[in-house]
């Protein structure tokens, strides 16, 4: 089963975040699939394509239920972003 987890940032330049255990509603381990994507938001929350570039630069997810993203936000001041995050399962590592 697929599940989704979000969480918003103020900021520019490399930017880390820990999501904490559980927060998919499953436990994650560190043979966890996990994709991610980033957008800019507006005051409504809604995403667009403005003139930063934003990118996830790498996504750990660790033995201890936590998972360590990494992002990018290519521009000279703070903005508003959203990160989504999909985990599936790795059945090969026995994770259901």
């Amino acid at each position: 089963m697929v599940h989704f987890h979000s969480f918003g940032f103020h900021g520019f330049g490399v930017i880390d975040h820990t999501v904490p255990p559980g927060a998919f509603g499953v436990n994650t381990t560190r043979f966890s699939n996990i994709l991610g994507s980033v957008a800019e938001i507006d005051p409504d929350g809604e995403r667009f394509i403005g003139d930063a570039s934003m990118e996830v630069l790498n996504i750990a997810p660790k033995a201890n239920g936590t998972v360590h993203v990494r992002i990018n936000v290519g521009f000279f001041r703070p903005l508003n972003g959203i990160v989504g995050l999909v985990y599936f399962p790795n059945p090969s590592a026995s994770e259901t």
